[in-house]
């Protein structure tokens, strides 16, 4: 079950007041349940004062992530001002994976890119780059190939069987493992887990990271920073304000609460500059 949590920064109240404050729960945390596109989530107010001790502010972070955990939770979302993410793991938790979205906007955001870019589709070159090929990014995969015809695999041993799946399916003649010749002129690169630290682009290009910790694009080569999402009209009325935005919906996606045609990108940040949606 995904817990939510948002914090409040309560000051201490001067005088004798201040006294019982401190003795009785005037710092600690709430636990609700609440239903968010259907699903059942757990929210939790977790309520600080200021300047807190951080052996204090951990000990107060252990209680709520015990009774969470207790409570049915097994992933959680953070406000970004207040991360105890490095606290999960104590307690069996872990933190929303942030993959999911962006796998199934992949093929979004390169269409949105590529029109940024003012090219043809047709006359670039996508790779798409990973350790292994998974089912997400094989989707991905099938829904670029849609709209743009020449595309590179680089997915170690799993190159050959995608060529000639997309050979097959699509009529793409997809290349496998090409040179880093070849790879150095394409115009755009979709890398999941992977380094092309070892490529260096000969053309303007530009690289979607679907993985930031993970994917390290080539030199010289424009890297995506960040994609806004636009959110459905009905998250945007049940999602705390304090949520983050792409860790939600990616556990609604991955809970089958939300589909991914139902997203829409609002803008994309690369190079230094921000591209928006007329």
């Amino acid at each position: 079950m995904l817990a939510i949590v948002e914090t409040q920064v309560r000051p201490k109240t001067p005088g004798l007041f201040t006294f019982f404050r401190r003795k009785s729960s005037a710092y600690g945390h709430i636990i609700t349940q609440r239903t968010i596109l259907g699903m059942h989530t757990l929210g939790a107010d977790l309520i600080l004062e200021p300047a807190m001790k951080t052996a204090k502010q951990n000990r107060l972070v252990d209680c709520m992530l015990s009774d969470l955990e207790q409570a049915g939770a097994d992933e959680v979302i953070f406000p970004s001002e207040h991360d105890f993410s490095d606290r999960l793991s104590r307690f069996g938790l872990r933190r929303v994976a942030r993959q999911p979205v962006l796998l199934g906007i992949a093929d979004k955001a390169a269409e949105y890119v590529i029109s940024a870019s003012g090219k043809p589709c047709k006359d670039m070159t996508a790779v798409i780059c990973a350790s292994r090929m998974n089912e997400r990014l094989l989707r991905a995969t099938d829904s670029i190939c849609g709209k743009m015809r020449n595309l590179a695999i680089c997915c170690g041993r799993d190159s050959g069987a995608v060529c000639e799946r997309l050979r097959r399916e699509f009529g793409v003649p997809a290349l496998n493992n090409p040179s880093s010749e070849i790879l150095s002129v394409a115009g755009l690169y979709l890398i999941y887990d992977a380094d092309m630290s070892d490529i260096s682009c000969k053309t303007e290009s530009i690289a979607i990271l679907l993985d930031s910790c993970l994917a390290v694009p080539p030199r010289s080569c424009k890297a995506i920073d960040g994609v806004l999402l636009k959110p459905p009209d009905r998250l945007r009325e049940d999602a705390p304000a304090a949520a983050d935005l792409t860790e939600l919906i990616s556990a609604l996606l991955s809970h089958g609460a939300l589909n991914i045609r139902d997203l829409e990108i609002e803008s994309v940040t690369f190079g230094g500059n921000t591209v928006q949606l007329d």
